[in-house]
């Protein structure tokens, strides 16, 4: 995902939730081929502490200090969407 060519681009990522915010409004996915770092608190919403499970999560491709990471629009976790 370090191709800035995705930046502004919406994508799909699926994967483990590696760290969580405690709070909810952010967390690091895993999908076996690296982490990215996933901000859901500029949609205005949260998720429940999930760590350590499956996570889809739909979003558009932000570069950070020069690292991408996701504006997460939706989440879905074990069958609930958040959004």
């Amino acid at each position: 995902m370090r191709n800035i060519g995705y930046e502004g681009k919406m994508v799909v990522i699926e994967g483990i939730i590696e760290t969580e915010c405690p709070s909810g409004c952010w967390f690091i996915v895993n999908d076996d081929t690296g982490s990215i770092y996933v901000d859901i608190l500029p949609s205005n919403f949260v998720i429940p502490q999930k760590r350590g499970e499956d996570a889809k999560v739909y979003g558009e491709v932000v570069i950070k200090d020069g690292d991408p990471m996701i504006i997460g629009k939706m989440v879905k976790i074990s069958g609930e969407i958040y959004q």
